[in-house]
């Protein structure tokens, strides 16, 4: 972002321009390396106002440094982060796992898309034991359509849902092959 800016050198007007960014979008586009994670933990964790990420895309190996360079930034900030959202982005085991970290800090975080993300039954029991600590209560949507949790994972989500003090008022769980279990345990 920096550098097309033309900022590549000068350290502070990047941070001032970084603690006043409110949007974060990566798409497959861009090369992502242990070092942009890296980088993308260090910017994150230096933003004062970043309201939104948006991951668009990443495919297999990605997801999880992406997803591991939000969670490691956002334990070491204090931004509103209210919206993240990874469609279309392979989102593996370990993925999940950073990102049920991410559910679990960002305590202002109320809208949350992982559509059509390959997110499996493991996965969403990994979103599901996030979802069900009070920290998490304030998330108010969770979109998931087009993955593959099958009944398993919705009745995960929907028990963590239930043990929690949620304020959830949308929840999409379509093309998910839940089923009538899984359509039992949302119900």
């Amino acid at each position: 972002i920096f550098a097309d800016r033309g900022y590549e050198n000068e350290e502070k007007q990047s941070v001032q321009l970084l603690r006043q960014c409110k949007t974060l979008f990566y798409n497959e586009t861009v090369p992502f390396t242990e070092e942009t994670k890296g980088w993308l933990s260090n910017f994150i964790s230096r933003s004062e106002r970043l309201e939104s990420i948006q991951v668009w895309g990443a495919h297999a190996g990605i997801g999880e440094l992406v997803m591991r360079g939000i969670a490691d930034g956002l334990a070491a900030s204090s931004t509103p982060l209210t919206s993240l959202e990874a469609d279309k982005t392979v989102l593996n085991a370990a993925a999940m796992m950073s990102l049920a970290e991410v559910v679990g800090s960002a305590k202002s975080l109320q809208f949350l898309s992982l559509e059509e993300s390959g997110i499996t039954a493991e996965g969403a029991r990994s979103l599901g034991s996030a979802l069900a600590k009070s920290d998490a209560a304030k998330l108010k949507m969770l979109f998931m359509n087009g993955n593959s949790i099958g009944s398993e994972g919705a009745a995960a989500i929907a028990d963590a849902l239930a043990s929690s003090q949620s304020e959830m008022n949308t929840l999409e769980l379509n093309d998910n092959d839940i089923g009538p279990a899984g359509g039992a345990a949302i119900a």
